[in-house]
């Protein structure tokens, strides 16, 4: 049987990068795009993924596109107006997989999702879905946000002053990864479906602090960089003078787990 992918996402660059790498291999990729005539829907079908105008609201749409696939790589992103597309379409994607015969999903997330069965959202249903065989990847810190376009959006000052500011403290290491390497996982879990079966497999090449980011980026660019956190921007005591109780760490966690 011919192995036919639909990678969602794949105008973004995880998502390119996953077709990309599926159609080295010779596998068929199907996706969908908003705009056909954007640059990124005209690269995807100069490299041969097979592309169909619309979106993940659209039922008759995924239907359409999903209909004959044998694999779905799943990454899906919220809405940053309202945050309350993701949920939604992740389970109308992979309803639609399930319905149409699709085997294998691979799901893109990230390393703070686990312990899926004590979250609000969790969905008994969910994340086996019906499928013969499931991989969730948990990546880290994408490296390219560092880079053109993300950086310009998420770390503004990085590009016109040299400085990355964020609120991690000092010490925080964030765990590096590459698109590139996410992909590389991706294929090999739709190549080894049984070795990939229900395994959520946390993704990073190396653990870097703030400095350690900012040096290699000055030693690269040949610009000075440096980091500034906000550990020193909150004075805990003088909150605490206007009275109003604080939620301390543990008590969130006793909470939420209640």
């Amino acid at each position: 049987m011919a192995s036919i992918v639909l990678v969602t996402g794949a105008t973004g660059r995880q998502g390119s990068t996953v077709a990309r790498q599926l159609l080295d291999i010779g596998w068929t990729v199907r996706a969908t795009a908003r705009n056909m005539e954007s640059p990124k829907a005209k690269e995807l079908l100069n490299i041969g993924v097979e592309l169909t105008p619309g979106d993940w609201d659209n039922e008759e749409t995924l239907k359409k596109v999903i209909e004959g696939c044998t694999h779905v790589f799943l990454n899906v992103v919220p809405n940053l107006a309202t945050f309350t597309s993701e949920v939604p379409h992740a389970k109308r994607i992979l309803n639609t997989a399930k319905v149409t015969g699709v085997k294998h999903v691979v799901y893109s997330s990230s390393m703070a999702i686990k312990d899926l069965e004590r979250g609000p959202y969790h969905d008994p249903n969910h994340p086996e879905g019906g499928f013969d065989t499931w991989t969730i990847l948990r990546t880290g810190f994408f490296m390219c946000n560092m880079f053109h376009p993300k950086v310009n959006m998420m770390y503004p000052d990085l590009v016109s002053q040299g400085i990355l500011k964020t609120t991690y403290t000092p010490g925080t290491r964030l765990p590096q990864v590459d698109v590139e390497d996410i992909a590389k996982f991706s294929v090999a879990a739709f190549l080894e479906p049984e070795r990939f079966n229900q395994q959520f497999v946390l993704i990073a090449s190396e653990k870097l602090t703030l400095a350690e980011i900012t040096k290699q980026l000055g030693e690269v660019t040949g610009r000075s960089c440096m980091a500034r956190d906000l550990e020193d921007k909150v004075d805990i005591e003088d909150i605490q003078r206007w009275g109003i109780p604080l939620t301390l760490f543990e008590e969130f966690l006793e909470r939420e787990e209640s």
